[in-house]
């Protein structure tokens, strides 16, 4: 059962957030998870959600919610703990996982807890559902990662996974890469996933345009994050028709910009989008590699 707190609302509202009470969800809304929980619920539950960790590492998450794990690992503290950026950091009242053994013995995987799906009154038309996905992802870093109809090559050596929470509107996704870059602690990755059409994202032109507001929302569940004018084109990716969406975020924190690159593709998957999204800082050294990343996408 999903522990009682705030969490991102079902409606896909970005930046809002509704109490789940532990079995139904309430009317009580706010934009700032950090806000007490209402006085019948009981205390705040003590422990943050994670935000980072590598491939395959027990539960702390990949790139979304694995970050500090608390006291349990004082080891992986000092390797998470001060990484700055968008994606490495500490997500207060998110969700936990846990972890489970891969197939045939291989690498872990992580168990997203349950979501629940908002239920559209009749009548009424779908929204944008930026928590409509359906919780699949993998952590497995192989050479060749593919999902919804799309496969491309991966970057070597980038095995960090990205925490799920961010890709929220996602189904059947994974989101590798890396965190130490540049000489610093600039992080940069690939995410692959599918979007649905009953979520929203039915219109290929302006579904990446949809998905800014959605991960503008997720990041700024950590700090107040804002994305900039985006800019969407049409071109093509392996022989597939497919919309380009670019757009920088800037957080409170982090004073240089996240470059974020949105690719929507017509995969012939009958009600759904595949969706690859590329980050990165401007100017550095991973934009060559994954420029290589997006050029082998193909139909899988």
């Amino acid at each position: 059962m999903q522990q009682p707190g705030w969490y991102t609302d079902p409606s896909g509202e970005p930046g809002r957030f509704r109490f789940w009470t532990g079995q139904t969800w309430t009317t009580v809304t706010t934009d700032n998870p950090n806000t007490p929980w209402p006085m019948a619920a009981g205390p705040a539950p003590s422990g943050p959600g994670h935000r980072s960790g590598p491939a395959g590492s027990p539960p702390g998450r990949p790139g979304p919610r694995t970050g500090v794990i608390v006291a349990v690992a004082a080891a992986l503290v000092l390797v998470l703990v001060g990484v700055g950026g968008f994606f490495v950091t500490t997500r207060s009242g998110a969700p936990q996982e846990t972890a489970s053994p891969g197939p045939s013995g291989g690498p872990l995987q992580s168990v997203p807890p349950p979501t629940a799906a908002p239920t559209m009154p009749a009548g009424e038309e779908a929204k944008l559902n930026c928590s409509g996905g359906n919780t699949v992802f993998t952590r497995r870093s192989e050479p060749q990662l593919q999902s919804t109809g799309v496969v491309y090559d991966a970057v070597p050596d980038w095995r960090f996974s990205f925490d799920p929470g961010y890709w929220t509107w996602m189904d059947d996704h994974v989101s590798l890469g890396a965190i130490r870059l540049d000489g610093t602690d600039n992080e940069a990755g690939i995410t692959l996933g599918g979007i649905r059409f009953e979520n929203g994202f039915a219109d290929q032109a302006t579904a990446g345009t949809l998905t800014v507001a959605c991960l503008e929302g997720s990041l700024s569940v950590e700090e107040p994050t804002r994305a900039g004018a985006p800019t969407t084109t049409e071109t093509t990716l392996g022989g597939m028709r497919t919309f380009h969406t670019r757009v920088e975020y800037i957080g409170t924190s982090t004073p240089v910009p996240l470059l974020v690159d949105i690719y929507v593709i017509d995969s012939e998957q009958g009600n759904k989008w595949a969706q690859l999204i590329t980050f990165q800082r401007p100017d550095s050294e991973a934009g060559p590699l994954i420029d290589r990343a997006v050029a082998s996408v193909r139909h899988s």
